[in-house]
């Protein structure tokens, strides 16, 4: 047990497991290796310092696991990972230069607490960053590269007023986002957990990028469940794909309890017309050539919002 106002630093290139509840206050900094923890009160109450691209923290128990301690990411490059994945409950300060934020396959991370920084940060790897809070302070830009982001908060914007893009990598989730929202090669937009609303800021459909529209009841309402997605546009919604290198709408069929399987109320020989995009100020660079839709056969038109 630790039981000092001090600073533990993990520096090196080896591994550092904490496994007994400590309470220095003067902080946690990993400038190096990895640290491994095996409950919260490992690192004590001060702030963890992310400070090293080289350095790893890791959950060594296969559960969640929840720091209310503020984080700093001091590092270029912050890997966060292990056995479990981890809940950031605390404020979060991204800082003033770049971050990365690098969350490996089959981990998430969850930030409840509130972001600071007005830098750009970038999630890569191919894991979970789901936010959930939208009391955000940060001004800079979120590039989502790899792996999906997942925004999950009712109110405020889950990444500040920064605008967001999205490259190989998947936004989704029922929250807000303030920015403007661009969508690139091989992006993947997928509103709500099942059908849900994603509520963002103007848009920009790339080429090669897609959504994923997600139906469990051909009857039911939109952007809610039952029902099918939406995403709710503040501004407007551009469409940068083209004929010859199109946006694709993946229409996807959920049964009521929202596994893979006929949607209710479904019938083969009945003309649907599902919104699933909403703007306040209108559509620009619309051509019907510039879409594939794929799973249904299902044609597309413009009446004033995008419908299928």
């Amino acid at each position: 047990m630790v039981n000092f106002v001090l600073t533990l630093h993990e520096a090196g290139t080896g591994k550092l497991v904490l496994g007994g509840e400590n309470f220095h206050s003067g902080g946690t900094t990993i400038s190096g290796g990895t640290l491994g923890i095996t409950l919260a009160e490992a690192i004590g109450s001060g702030q963890l310092d992310l400070a090293s691209s080289t350095g790893q923290l890791l959950n060594e128990t296969a559960s969640l696991m929840t720091l209310n301690n503020s984080v700093k990411f001091t590092a270029a490059t912050v890997f966060v990972g292990g056995n479990g994945d981890f809940e950031f409950a605390g404020d979060v300060e991204t800082g003033s230069s770049p971050s990365i934020l690098s969350v490996p396959a089959g981990r998430k991370l969850v930030v409840s607490g509130t972001m600071m920084g007005a830098a750009t940060f970038t999630k890569t790897n191919t894991g979970t960053v789901e936010i959930t809070s939208g009391t955000h302070a940060s001004t800079g830009d979120t590039l989502v590269r790899q792996g999906t982001l997942k925004v999950s908060n009712g109110s405020g914007s889950a990444t500040g007023t920064g605008n967001v893009t999205v490259t190989n990598a998947t936004l989704t989730g029922s929250g807000i986002i303030s920015g403007a929202v661009t969508l690139t090669n091989n992006a993947v937009i997928s509103p709500g957990a099942n059908p849900g609303t994603l509520a963002t800021g103007s848009q920009s459909w790339g080429p090669g990028a897609k959504y994923i529209v997600e139906i469990n009841n051909a009857t039911g309402t939109a952007g809610a469940d039952p029902g099918w997605d939406k995403i709710a546009i503040t501004g407007g919604l551009d469409i940068q794909a083209t004929a010859g290198s199109k946006f694709t709408i993946d229409v996807t069929s959920l049964t009521t309890g929202n596994v893979a399987g006929n949607a209710a109320n479904f019938s083969g020989n009945t003309p649907y017309t599902w919104t699933i995009v909403t703007t306040t100020t209108g559509i620009t660079g619309f051509d019907a050539s510039k879409f594939n839709v794929v799973k249904w056969s299902l044609s597309i038109r413009q009446i004033g919002r995008f419908t299928v």
